[in-house]
């Protein structure tokens, strides 16, 4: 349901805050994934932006705008 989609990507936001990089993608995918599923597009945005935080923290920036840019997509869509 949305509520565990939504905790999922709070989950993810904490481990990308406690440097648990692995964590954090998994929980932002899944999420991303069941978003996907509910067709929610302000929360695929946020989910994308999401996953561009953890891979700038992860030093992947060609991957970070791979998310991020259809993430403002979205985003300027609404």
């Amino acid at each position: 349901d949305n509520q565990h989609l939504a905790v999922l990507g709070n989950l993810g936001i904490v481990a990308l805050e406690q440097g648990d990089y692995t964590a954090a993608r998994s929980a932002q995918e899944e999420a991303l994934a069941g978003w996907r599923d509910v067709g929610d597009d302000a929360a695929i945005a946020r989910t994308l932006h999401n996953l561009g935080f953890v891979a700038i923290a992860e030093a992947k920036l060609e991957e970070a705008c791979a998310h991020l840019e259809p993430a403002i997509a979205l985003r300027q869509a609404m």
